[in-house]
């Protein structure tokens, strides 16, 4: 799941990507059995992870059954990825 926060005004990725940090923090502050902003698997099992890192223009994050980048392009669902 992607989340799309509108900010109302012109702004660059130094600025939102420590808001997207601080807004996971305060997530797995505020419910810390079910949410983890650290990427390291062995803490990760049972809990949603929040992956603030993403907010990045070089990062190649896709949506659940988004096209490849192909002459023919075929679906690659998010679940599949590791």
């Amino acid at each position: 799941m992607q989340i799309y926060i509108p900010l109302n005004t012109k702004t660059s990725y130094e600025e939102t990507k420590p808001f997207a940090h601080a807004i996971a923090r305060l997530l797995e502050q505020e419910h810390p059995e079910l949410v983890v902003s650290d990427m390291k698997k062995a803490i990760r099992a049972n809990k949603v992870f929040v992956d603030w890192s993403q907010n990045d223009q070089h990062k190649t994050t896709i949506a659940v059954y988004s096209l490849r980048a192909r002459e023919r392009p075929t679906v690659l669902r998010a679940d599949y990825l590791g």
